[in-house]
């Protein structure tokens, strides 16, 4: 890394937060450093906002419609939102017809998340949609976005896809998010596994 870093004029990261990080890694000056935020093309979508609430069985419902989109793989927080959605429906006493939450995405944690949902009976509030071939038509279909990652992250992209949609978004403050989310005006802001933080914001 040193020899690479004696090579090197100048370093992009995706955010100021991997910036940060990298100087303090390779012991760089900060003009060695600069951050270019990742862009986004939003694509169209396929379909009108009432054919996806139907695909989706939303088209006769009037509660608040949350979304997530992550492989279904640890980092990406899955359990705390679950975890979270566990607190939020047991200390409201809520009946099942508030909100939904739809987790899209596959992966390894797939089936031990559906069983959790099924235990903890949070089937009226959550459901799993499995692999969205377009994030733009489902992003289109939600209220708000939840992005509940606990570790390894950057500046993720489909929080910036949310936001160009006029999605507010929930999301950790992990890496970049703080530069994406204004937290009270475009979203709020919560630390990563914080089950109350989450529990709340939602």
């Amino acid at each position: 890394d040193r020899l690479v870093a004696r090579c090197v004029d100048v370093f992009i990261t995706g955010s100021k937060s991997a910036a940060v990080q990298l100087q303090q890694v390779l012991k760089l000056p900060s003009d060695k450093v600069q951050t270019i935020h990742n862009g986004i093309k939003l694509r169209d979508r396929a379909n009108t906002i009432l054919e996806i609430k139907q695909r989706l069985e939303l088209d006769n419902f009037s509660g608040v419609t949350f979304g997530v989109v992550a492989l279904l793989i640890p980092r990406k927080g899955h359990q705390v939102l679950l975890d979270a959605l566990s607190k939020l429906v047991l200390d409201n006493n809520l009946a099942g017809h508030e909100f939904k939450v739809l987790i899209e995405g596959v992966g390894p944690l797939r089936q031990e998340l559906m069983d959790f949902v099924i235990s903890r009976n949070l089937t009226p509030w959550v459901t799993f949609v499995g692999h969205e071939e377009n994030i733009t038509d489902f992003m289109s279909a939600l209220d708000v976005l939840i992005w509940p990652s606990i570790e390894d992250e950057d500046f993720p992209n489909v929080v910036s896809e949310a936001m160009g949609l006029g999605k507010p978004v929930i999301a950790s403050r992990l890496a970049g998010t703080p530069e994406q989310v204004v937290a009270g005006e475009t979203g709020l802001l919560i630390e990563p596994r914080n089950v109350a933080q989450l529990s709340r914001a939602i």
